[in-house]
């Protein structure tokens, strides 16, 4: 289950390895036995970073045993490595805080893309990721914004506050507009809460417990203590919001979770109506990402819903669960996996010829986009909300 090990074969990196090196790691006395362990080696760190949080393990652990969890614990416990290129030093202080130093850097590289095509030929995978990533996220977007042309809601309609996760704010902010657009024909008004950005999630892949908190004070204080619901339609998001504001805010944490609904989910569950309706001869490839597979199991209807408008193509489940391979600062730290984990997708896609791809997270749709641009492929990578969108105007 575990698609790090399916790579390294190391049982360092199954669930049951993780666990086993925490326990010893929690009791032990140094000097006191042969079996004990001194403070954290560096190996050790290697080992517990060396995880993608995708949660596999723990849709399978018959005990129940919630090892995400666990893990992102002891990553706040044994501080992350530090020893890192300035390269990889600037790309983790982008990722914890991409919705304010993302767009600015992007504008930056732009005048550099022909460089990043000099990097795409290097020996070193990390360069290659780095150039790829560049190139996803500078593209242009794949498809029409959704501006203008949707109707306002009625003064009748539900009113409900959009969580503007970072991701999609800085790389997909047309996959935004067409979710407030379909919302808003379905009846529901959608009100983006400025200054949400930040869920989080980019404190967990690092271990920065500090972060964490300051994000999850930030969000209870812009959001308040009302029974408006919270759409959120970033899966990790969603997962970070659920698991953790409860453990680290209390009842205020408990509350403001309890708020929260998953985007593609609302839409769903309004979508079976005739806005959706002749049959279109569009081939899509469905990659399911791991954050909304395995902890937001809500976005079932996705599939028969398509289905019954274009082609829906479903890759055959691959050895590593057909993994992006982005798992947050994963890809800086482990770009040689990162990149086999993407190459396999991208090849797995790819053999079932589709017009466009999809995929359910917006981290995954870059690293996706990425790793295709790595294997000479420019295919459009769309999320749900823009599928959908342009699917109920045609």
């Amino acid at each position: 289950m575990c698609p790090v090990f399916t790579l390294t074969r190391h049982e360092g990196h199954t669930a049951r390895g993780h666990l086993l090196l925490i326990d010893r790691l929690l009791h032990a006395k140094p000097g006191e036995d042969q079996g004990s362990l001194p403070p954290p080696t560096a190996r050790f760190r290697e080992l517990l970073f060396d995880c993608l949080r995708c949660g596999n393990c723990a849709t399978v652990c018959p005990s129940h045993i919630p090892t995400v969890a666990l893990f992102e614990v002891a990553r706040m416990v044994v501080s992350h490595p530090r020893s890192r290129p300035p390269w990889w030093r600037l790309a983790r202080w982008t990722l914890l805080d991409p919705h304010r130093r993302l767009p600015p850097l992007l504008r930056l590289a732009r005048p550099l893309l022909p460089l990043t095509r000099w990097l795409a030929g290097s020996p070193r995978p990390d360069r290659r990721i780095a150039a790829s990533l560049v190139q996803a996220a500078c593209g242009s977007p794949p498809t029409p914004a959704c501006q203008g042309g949707d109707a306002p809601p009625s003064s009748g309609a539900v009113p409900m506050l959009l969580f503007s996760d970072c991701v999609q704010t800085s790389l997909f902010p047309q996959a935004l507009d067409c979710l407030v657009g379909l919302a808003a024909k379905l009846g529901i008004r959608l009100r983006p809460v400025r200054g949400s950005a930040c869920c989080g999630a980019a404190g967990l892949g690092v271990g920065d417990l500090d972060f964490l908190q300051r994000a999850i004070a930030r969000n209870l204080a812009l959001f308040g203590e009302g029974d408006t619901p919270i759409v959120v339609d970033n899966p990790t998001c969603l997962e970070v919001i659920r698991s953790w504001y409860p453990r680290l805010a209390g009842r205020a944490g408990e509350r403001f979770a309890s708020r929260t609904v998953y985007g593609l989910k609302l839409i769903l569950d309004h979508s079976a109506n005739p806005a959706f309706g002749r049959r279109l001869p569009l081939r899509v490839a469905l990659h399911d990402a791991c954050h909304r597979r395995n902890f937001i199991p809500s976005g079932d209807k996705l599939a028969p819903l398509l289905g019954r408008r274009v082609d829906l193509l479903q890759p055959g489940l691959l050895p590593d669960r057909a993994c992006c391979g982005f798992g947050g600062s994963f890809l800086l730290d482990f770009p040689a996996q990162a990149e086999t984990m993407g190459r396999r997708l991208a090849q797995a896609l790819l053999s079932l010829k589709p017009d466009l791809i999809l995929s359910t997270n917006p981290a995954c749709a870059l690293s996706l986009k990425a790793s295709l641009l790595r294997e000479g492929a420019d295919l459009p990578v769309l999320l749900p909300s823009q599928l959908l969108h342009w699917l109920s105007t045609v």
